[in-house]
């Protein structure tokens, strides 16, 4: 079942958002965006350089790295 308000992971592009770091927006509203990141390990990123435009200096962005092993 789709839902109207969330992408289905398959569905939803990966974007290149520059400096080592691609994205993928699963949802957004007028209050919420939600975004997939990988961001490489020799990237420096700063949290207001990863949704131009769209970050407005407040709320919470949560986030989990992980070490990948190839």
């Amino acid at each position: 079942m789709k839902s109207e308000t969330f992408q289905i992971a398959s569905d939803s592009q990966w974007e290149d958002a520059g400096d080592g770091v691609v994205r993928q927006i699963m949802a957004y509203d007028d209050n919420l965006m939600m975004v997939n990141y990988t961001i490489s390990l020799q990237s420096v990123v700063l949290t207001d350089s990863l949704a131009p435009g769209l970050w407005e200096g407040h709320g919470l962005m949560m986030f989990q790295v992980v070490e990948h092993h190839h």
